[in-house]
Order: C-alpha cells, then sequence, then structure tokens
C-alpha cells in the first residue's frame, strides 16, 4: 500500500481531494456505477466515524484534476445521496473545486440538503466549455 493517504478530521475539518483517489490508484473514469458507489460508501464512512463540521471535496492533486468532469460529477452526487439517506446532523458540504457543469440531479440533491439545514459550498461551479450542452442532449 506504500503511501495510502487516510483522511484525517482536523477541527472538525475532513478533505477528501485528488490525493485520496490517486494514493488508491483507482481508475475512477473506468469504472462501472457500482464501482463508483464503492468508493462513495467508503468516502460517506468517513464523514458518519468523525465529528465533522465541514466536509470539503474535490479532485484536485498539485492543482491538477486527473478525473473526467463526469466521473467528478457522479462520485459526488452519490456521495450526497449517501449523506441525504442516512439522516446526518447538517454540516457544510464544500464542492467549491470542481469542474461541474449544470445537472438536475446535482442541483436536485444540493436542494433537499440545504431543505434539511446543510451548508454547500458551490459558487465555483465551473461550466466546462466542453460539456456545455450535455444536459440538453
Amino acid at each position: 500500500m506504500g503511501n495510502l493517504y487516510i483522511p484525517e478530521c482536523n477541527n472538525g475539518i475532513l478533505v477528501i481531494n485528488g490525493t485520496y483517489y490517486t494514493s488508491r490508484q483507482l481508475d475512477l473514469d473506468n469504472m462501472n456505477s457500482e464501482a463508483k458507489k464503492g468508493v462513495a460508501k467508503e468516502i460517506y464512512n468517513y464523514t458518519k466515524n468523525n465529528p465533522i463540521t465541514v466536509l470539503i471535496l474535490n479532485f484536485k492533486v498539485n492543482d491538477l484534476y486527473f478525473y473526467k468532469t463526469e466521473t467528478q460529477l457522479s462520485i459526488i452526487c452519490n456521495i450526497l445521496d449517501l449523506i441525504l439517506s442516512n439522516n446526518m446532523t447538517p454540516f457544510t458540504i464544500d464542492i467549491n473545486e470542481n469542474l461541474f457543469y449544470y445537472n438536475h440531479k446535482l442541483n436536485s440533491l444540493i436542494t433537499k440538503l440545504l431543505a434539511k439545514n446543510f451548508t454547500i459550498k458551490k459558487a465555483k461551479i465551473y461550466l466546462h466549455h466542453s460539456l456545455h450542452n450535455k444536459d440538453k442532449e
């Protein structure tokens, strides 16, 4: 396993970033949806086993993104869905540093989490130029 990155909760802040995925040599872009759900479940387990106030989710390693935007979106939606469906105590979820495009599922999950008093930081959800019309297809 060598340099396996184990996320730690520091002062209530839990960061899951690209180092988490790359240290496990996860080929997220080529995983099927069930395998991606398994990765999301592993990350969710960190949230339920730590007293967190802020969860930061991104895919950056040294300012580089290692996975496709669609993959990032899938993993984030799976994590948010698990948090939503397990009636957790509300906390802040920061998904600012991702290359998302407009997506109905993501927006629906965010709306439902906000209704349950979660705080979602999503100000920097970028419109990735190559996926501009993805939802219109």
